[in-house]
């Protein structure tokens, strides 16, 4: 593919305009020239870069084993670029690159837009047929909030499924005036060979506050996770302060969104 040099391509409007009418030329005029003025101002500098930005497209993109049509359609987008930036317009997203590149990072400096006008612009993607997001732009932040040991619960569960737990309580007729003694205990953090595990709790706690995972009032329909749980150290510890105590059984499962913030990091199979 052989690509005009930019200054070739805007010196040569005659070309052009012996294809359109005159009232159109007429109507034309101001944008003409707008674009001889800005384009003519830089395609110098521009025709030197682009050539080698997009150069570098096609070595990267071969390398990479990427298909012809994938490299084309970035070289493609990279010489639109090149066309905007003489103009001094904003660039457009890419097709199929992921909608966090259009969305400012928080606590960019350099982005003024209103809330309102950010929204906006997630509108207008959303109507873009040629935008497909990969992954939903929280999570780059929600993964710089997950630690180490979370992230092998994340696996655990994904990869596993839900996860059984029990809070323990005390037994009281009809469970009217039950107290709790302890809450949400489980296995989940040897299963997922945490290092630590008294911070087990605490993990559990900041993946339900990210919306990654939840606990459900559910039990697991297989009851062996349980048999194996309810004679565990802390459960029976707590058993034995409740005296007499009882185990209610719940599960700890991924959200939706959790769900395919694991499918995004790779921890499981979409």
């Amino acid at each position: 593919m052989t690509l005009k040099p930019l200054s070739s391509a805007v010196s040569s409007p005659l070309r052009v305009l012996r294809a359109v009418r005159t009232d159109e030329v007429v109507r034309a005029a101001p944008t003409l020239a707008k674009l001889g003025v800005r384009a003519l101002w830089r395609a110098g500098e521009l025709t030197a870069r682009g050539a080698v930005r997009i150069g570098g497209i096609a070595v990267e993109g071969a390398t990479k084993g990427r298909s012809v049509l994938a490299i084309v359609d970035d070289m493609s987008f990279e010489a639109r670029r090149i066309v905007l930036d003489a103009l001094g317009e904003a660039p457009t997203v890419r097709p199929g690159h992921a909608i966090e590149v259009r969305v400012v990072e928080e606590g960019n400096p350099d982005d003024s837009r209103t809330v309102a006008e950010r929204v906006s612009d997630l509108l207008d993607l959303s109507n873009d047929v040629a935008v497909k997001a990969r992954a939903h732009p929280a999570y780059l932040r929600v993964a710089d909030e997950v630690a180490p040991d979370e992230a092998r619960i994340l696996r655990l569960v994904a990869e596993k499924g839900p996860q059984a737990c029990v809070d323990v309580r005390t037994r009281r007729p009809f469970g009217v005036g039950s107290e709790l003694v302890a809450a949400r205990l489980s296995m989940i953090g040897r299963l997922a060979g945490c290092s630590d595990l008294d911070q087990v709790q605490a993990y559990l706690d900041n993946l339900e506050r990210l919306g990654l995972i939840s606990f459900s009032p559910e039990p697991l329909a297989d009851t062996t996770a349980y048999q194996v749980l309810e004679v565990q150290p802390e459960v029976t510890e707590a058993l034995a302060q409740a005296r007499r105590g009882t185990t209610l059984r719940h599960s700890i499962e991924l959200t939706a969104f959790g769900r395919n913030f694991c499918e995004s990091a790779g921890l499981t199979e979409p």
